[in-house]
């Protein structure tokens, strides 16, 4: 078998959204040698019903898939291709095989956002999505989201309306049509550059469940996601879980009325640390933030030049903040003075203050300073960025961040 046959051998094996076949992979180290295991009988993991699949899974039946892929017009992009994309990469248990219509590749070059919502959205919703994304097309942002109708569709059209690029991740395979309403939008994405992708097999009827598994696909692809409305009972807001746990930020659109039950899951996401978003500068600044510690460096840089793209959407600094300093105490002749001034922090937040004392000692990554102060991904980059507003900190060449 070729490497695309073993990949497709394995799906068809361990099946899609399995979160043991990271497992399998990181024991084995590569998709041949966890295949020969598998074959040879020595994987020990696998479950009564993963055995009898080993068994009956036979070569041709791999070579007949791809066959009615090419038939089809469906590509296979597995887990080791160029094209594969580098953040879904890095997530915990990405999928194995992507079948795809349309090109993958602008994605690994293009800072990504997570647009999700509900499927029929208040009118101010809709406006606040059509807005958001609109601009974020516009500016070269890549909208992902799951082609359902309502929000989805909403950030959707944005892109292929204002030339920008989209992907749409579907919950069923690549050939049924699901939902019906967004056939022609599906056509229009790929015309217009853009990609439909699913990691089930092309003819996979839909099912309510596994929803779940294709959220952390949609997140999975992006610097961060989006949530423009939410109730408490809100698929969207098992997107913005898997955004949190894949270390990516949240945002959220501030509802326009506190008392809806329709608005309600948003207060939890605030609650939780989300980014309120009143415009898109609110969005760059945390994505650029946090662009530089993930895989995608192409992204980083292209988040660096929108200031000089679009100067209207620079981020106006907030008052100045800085730790008041005092010189320090006296020393007698014979000792070497601290060179580091004596830091007043009054004026910050517990949580500021935590990443300035740990900025007193020496430089630190974005990383390093999670592990020290235990604040979570998605808060420390929006804290970060008002440190660096007010300059109180600064981010430096190497990735580091340092006291001004």
């Amino acid at each position: 078998m070729n490497n695309v046959e073993i990949w497709l051998w394995i799906l068809l094996v361990m099946l899609p959204h399995n979160s043991r076949t990271a497992e399998l992979l990181n024991t084995y180290g590569s998709a041949l040698e966890a295949a020969k295991a598998m074959r040879d009988g020595e994987c020990t993991f696998l479950t009564p019903q993963e055995k009898q699949r080993v068994e009956r899974t036979r070569t041709r039946e791999v070579r007949a898939l791809i066959n009615e892929c090419n038939r089809l017009g469906i590509r296979i992009v597995t887990l080791d291709d160029d094209e594969y994309p580098v953040l879904l990469k890095a997530i915990p248990d990405p999928p194995i095989v992507l079948f795809v219509k349309g090109s993958l590749a602008p994605l690994n070059d293009l800072p990504s956002l997570a647009v999700v919502g509900p499927r029929s959205p208040s009118e101010y919703g809709r406006n606040a999505t059509d807005r958001i994304c609109t601009e974020l097309a516009k500016d070269g942002i890549a909208l992902v989201s799951g082609l359902a109708v309502g929000v989805d569709s909403v950030a959707h059209r944005c892109a292929v309306n204002n030339g920008g690029y989209t992907v749409g991740v579907l919950g069923c395979g690549m050939m049924v049509n699901y939902p019906a309403e967004n056939e022609e939008l599906k056509i229009t994405i790929i015309e217009k550059g853009g990609a439909i992708i699913s990691e089930l097999l092309p003819y996979t009827s839909v099912s309510a469940g596994y929803f779940k598994f294709r959220n952390r696909i949609i997140s999975g692809m992006c610097l961060g996601s989006l949530v423009t409305e939410a109730s408490s009972r809100s698929g969207s807001l098992l997107t913005a879980e898997h955004s949190s746990a894949q270390r990516r930020a949240v945002f959220a659109v501030p509802p326009h009325d506190i008392f809806a039950e329709r608005f309600s899951g948003v207060f939890d996401l605030f609650r939780n640390g989300a980014i309120p978003v009143f415009d898109v500068t609110d969005i760059y600044s945390a994505l650029s933030a946090a662009a530089p510690t993930s895989d995608n460096y192409h992204a980083a840089k292209r988040l660096s030049q929108l200031s000089t793209k679009r100067p209207d959407i620079q981020v106006k600094p907030a008052p100045k903040r800085t730790p008041k300093q005092t010189a320090p105490a006296p020393v007698a002749e014979t000792t070497q003075p601290d060179p580091r001034p004596t830091l007043d922090l009054s004026a910050l937040s517990p949580e500021e203050a935590s990443i300035v004392t740990q900025l007193y000692e020496r430089p630190l990554t974005m990383d390093e300073l999670i592990e020290l102060t235990g604040i979570s991904h998605d808060k420390i980059c929006a804290i970060i960025l008002g440190l660096e507003l007010s300059d109180v900190i600064t981010r430096n060449q190497t990735g580091t961040f340092s006291i001004v």
